[in-house]
């Protein structure tokens, strides 16, 4: 394992991964796609007084794509200096975290907090559209079958139009049922 340098700073991690890219020798695009990021966000990482700054969200994945990785190391030189202040301050219980729920109990939670917060807005819901005006429920109506064809892919929309179209073709040759008089 090669050891890139040390850092005690966030200019001390950049300068590491301006480095670091520059003997990877990849481009800002590429590393933009590698990572998922937004065209051009690698470049405003990376420039010498940088723009932007890796959050918790895009960290571990810029990190990994450049392949490096942070250790944590106990600072023996920084023990020594603030030994005085610890000793101070030290706690007379050490506070001993709570033990983690399951992750079962919690997504049973959270299921059970989504459950009750869909009956409330359908409450609401349903108070709203009885308060309007038929022409605005059907405007309502229309904005929501819009956005939902909107949020489809291209592909997925031309497969539901043929299948609506396919439908209606099937509808109007069914034959008419006669009724006898």
């Amino acid at each position: 394992m090669e050891t890139l340098g040390e850092v005690k700073c966030y200019g001390d991690l950049h300068a590491i991964m301006r480095a670091r890219v520059a003997s990877l020798q990849v481009t800002r695009e590429g590393l933009d796609e590698i990572v998922g990021l937004q065209d051009g966000y690698t470049a405003k990482l990376l420039t010498p007084t940088p723009m932007r700054r890796l959050g918790a969200a895009t960290m571990a994945d810029f990190l990994e794509a450049i392949g490096v990785k942070l250790l944590a190391v106990v600072d023996d030189e920084a023990v020594e200096r603030h030994a005085s202040k610890i000793a101070r301050y030290r706690a007379e219980k050490v506070h001993q975290p709570e033990p983690a729920i399951s992750a079962e109990v919690e997504r049973l939670v959270r299921e059970r907090i989504h459950n009750d917060r869909v009956k409330v807005g359908r409450r609401g819901g349903k108070k709203r559209t009885a308060a309007m005006t038929p022409e605005e429920r059907s405007e309502l109506a229309r904005a929501g079958a819009h956005a939902r064809w909107e949020q489809l892919s291209p592909k997925k929309r031309r497969g539901a139009i043929a299948r609506l179209n396919a439908a209606r073709r099937r509808k109007q040759h069914r034959p008419r049922k006669r009724v006898s008089a």
